[in-house]
């Protein structure tokens, strides 16, 4: 009987096609430090069946994503809280010059976007310490922002009278958008992932679909370029900000605009005198934050009237003229920001207490961060063009 069950099993493992090595030491696990938090059983079974083909999808001139682009339905989320960054995982400068955004993937968490002034577009895989996935140039200009859309694909702009959607899988172009101006924000919609909102420099911001490859609204009423975008109370009101040139018009800094009808529910959002780089909006609560320009983050109610929170800001970093964003982890209890002297500061949400600051770049601002949505991390990027992840 022994005998008969030792065989059973024997087979059942052959048809599983995972050996008995590959279940000891996962393939995944052969480089120490690269991976930090679980990784679930499916994960590793689909990194163990697929670590063989990974050279060749590298050398492949096209189908640069399709190792990693997995099915949606398969993805499980590794880390339900987020500790304070310590320490360097993993850092790249293959970028020549500034790291203007950055993004990860909403599926396949591994995955991080990065825009650059460098005209390209690339894909890491930090995880795997695989360096540059995929790299393309959609625009022969330099890019301010990029975006994951849905699966592989990605939709950036910059110092062109375009935005582009790509499909990072085959390196091309899908459509390419026309706008009035340089486009200098974009914001993907959270739950209609077709839909982009577009902000320029002439002040504008557009909806477009992405199936049609047309203009769905325009929202007007801001002064100056658009900074940055960001969705408000269960995604139906929008937030920009805007780099005001005007003379007396600083209430036109923070616009609000209802999604659907383009009507502005206020412009009288931030009377201070100073310009908002970066915007973003709480998980949780019924509140967003914006980068000030005055060295400070501060906090709005998202409910009308957008009431500025008086009693508590996040400060202690240096913005000085720089875009210089921060992010607030999936688990909303951190606030992340860059520095213009290259460090990065995490504060307590509650508290607004710096928890700590690290030295990411020496000579260089640290302009973006952002918290991966699966995995305990977070990612910088610098003005000397670095990506890197803590």
């Amino acid at each position: 009987m022994n005998n008969i069950i030792s065989a059973y099993q024997s087979d059942t493992d052959d048809e599983e096609g995972i050996s008995s090595s590959t279940k000891a030491t996962p393939s995944h696990q052969s480089k120490q430090g690269a991976i930090s938090g679980y990784v679930s059983k499916r994960k590793r079974k689909h990194l163990a069946d697929n670590h063989e083909c990974t050279s060749e999808v590298k050398a492949a001139k096209f189908d640069a994503l399709s190792f990693y682009c997995c099915d949606e339905s398969n993805v499980e989320s590794y880390s339900d809280t987020y500790q304070v960054p310590k320490k360097k995982l993993i850092s790249f400068k293959e970028h020549t010059t500034a790291v203007t955004s950055l993004d990860w993937h909403l599926h396949d968490h591994r995955l991080l976007l990065s825009s650059s002034m460098d005209h390209s577009v690339r894909v890491w895989d930090p995880y795997m310490q695989e360096c540059c996935v995929a790299n393309y140039k959609p625009l022969n200009a330099a890019l301010q922002v990029s975006k994951w859309v849905n699966g592989h694909t990605v939709v950036c702009g910059g110092y062109s009278n375009h935005a582009v959607h790509v499909d990072m899988n085959t390196l091309q172009n899908i459509s390419t958008i026309k706008q009035d101006s340089f486009v200098t924000a974009l914001k993907v919609h959270p739950t209609d992932r077709n839909n982009v909102i577009i902000g320029t420099y002439k002040s504008q911001v557009h909806s477009w679909d992405l199936r049609s490859d047309r203009a769905v609204n325009t929202y007007k009423g801001a002064d100056g370029q658009i900074l940055d975008l960001e969705f408000l109370v269960n995604n139906s009101e929008m937030v920009a900000s805007a780099d005001v040139v005007k003379k007396n018009s600083s209430s036109e800094t923070v616009v609000v605009w209802d999604y659907r009808s383009a009507v502005v529910r206020s412009n009288q959002v931030y009377q201070e005198p100073y310009t908002c780089p970066s915007l973003c909006a709480h998980p949780y609560e019924h509140v967003f934050v914006a980068q000030s320009n005055a060295n400070y983050v501060v906090i709005f109610s998202a409910r009308r009237p957008y009431k500025l929170n008086k009693f508590k800001r996040y400060e202690g970093h240096k913005v000085m003229g720089y875009r210089i964003s921060m992010d607030i982890s999936p688990c909303g209890g951190l606030l992340c920001s860059g520095d213009a002297n290259g460090q990065l500061y995490c504060y307590d949400y509650k508290s607004s207490k710096i928890l700590t600051k690290l030295q990411a770049y020496n000579g260089s601002a640290c302009i973006d961060c952002k918290f991966n949505h699966g995995l305990s991390s977070i990612a910088t990027c610098s003005w000397d063009g670095q990506v890197t992840v803590w």
